[in-house]
């Protein structure tokens, strides 16, 4: 088509102004197609790692029981330097290829943390496998950094944390699991502010709901105003987080939500369970908050107006 439209342009018969529009109106078709065939291509991918990943699990499943402790291991292993050399082959020279890539190293965290849960005997599979699940992630975001490869690092680095506290201390109260999780969930923040972690946001997303989870655990395990003050302390951090170095809505969000928790639960405790009056209160205070909140906002000046002050 390209070279149809310069050969009637030499002849005459195209102006050059028409000539360029039909030029670019065909390359934009081109550009078109190759992106259609690119996600078609993405899709395939995916589809294709499902089902493999499927009937692997299947097979492992229906043959599991009859195999030796070696069998297992061998099996276990195998599958994980698969889908990880699967990964490095495949690369992140573009969108495409990372996002496929990343899909099949977080999926390769299972059979590789399975292996030392097999291979191992109690206590040393508790230790050890939590860890293994936390080095596959990181190499494997290492490799192709993606959301989901973020999801895995942070959901490993939880899993973690809970076991590896259970290990030192058997059923250790959940103030202790909570204050791991709390300190687990700023250095998230820490890494995505740092942008050690490129996908800012879903760390934020991730640590943000790490705190919050954490700062609720010693409520549960103890119904009582120490626990109320520290949680809405952990709080008022994540809002003067947000304020000071960590602009994302899901710390403000987080905070936000943690002072609403912990105001509902003082209620719940002062009251007796006898909330309504207080309730109330609280509709009011709220109330007039989101007012205010609504009056400032359509008082402050925009930018154009400040420039135009200037």
């Amino acid at each position: 088509m390209g070279s149809l439209i310069t050969q009637m342009q030499q002849a005459g018969r195209l102006a050059d102004d028409v000539a360029a529009e039909l030029r670019a109106a065909l390359a934009d078709e081109q550009r078109a197609e190759s992106g259609d065939r690119t996600l078609a291509a993405e899709i395939m991918g995916y589809l294709g790692a499902v089902l493999v990943v499927v009937a692997i699990v299947l097979v492992i499943g229906s043959r599991w029981s009859a195999w030796d402790s070696i069998t297992r291991q061998g099996v276990l292993v195998t599958v994980a330097l698969a889908l990880l050399i699967a990964a490095l082959l495949i690369g992140s020279f573009n969108d495409t290829r990372r996002r496929l890539a990343g899909v099949l190293g977080a999926v390769a965290i299972v059979p590789a943390a399975a292996w030392p849960a097999v291979a191992l005997l109690p206590p040393w599979d508790e230790r050890v496998w939590p860890a293994m699940a936390v080095a596959v992630s990181l190499w494997s975001y290492s490799r192709a950094r993606t959301m989901l490869g973020v999801a895995s690092m942070a959901i490993s680095s939880a899993i973690a944390v809970g076991i590896w506290i259970s290990v030192v201390q058997l059923e250790p109260p959940r103030a202790l699991l909570g204050a791991g999780f709390i300190l687990l969930g700023f250095l998230w923040l820490v890494l995505g502010s740092l942008t050690v972690v490129t996908e800012s946001e879903t760390a934020a997303v991730a640590g943000s709901a790490l705190v919050l989870i954490g700062s609720q655990l010693p409520i549960t395990d103890n119904f009582d105003y120490p626990a109320y003050g520290i949680a809405g302390v952990v709080a008022a951090v994540l809002i003067y987080s947000y304020l000071t170095w960590y602009r994302r809505m899901p710390v403000l969000g987080a905070g936000i939500m943690g002072l609403g928790l912990v105001s509902g639960e003082s209620v719940f405790k002062l009251t007796g369970g006898n909330v309504f009056g207080a309730a109330m209160g609280l509709l009011a205070a709220g109330a007039v908050m989101v007012f205010l909140s609504v009056r400032l906002m359509r008082s402050a000046p925009t930018p154009s107006s400040a420039q135009a002050a200037q």
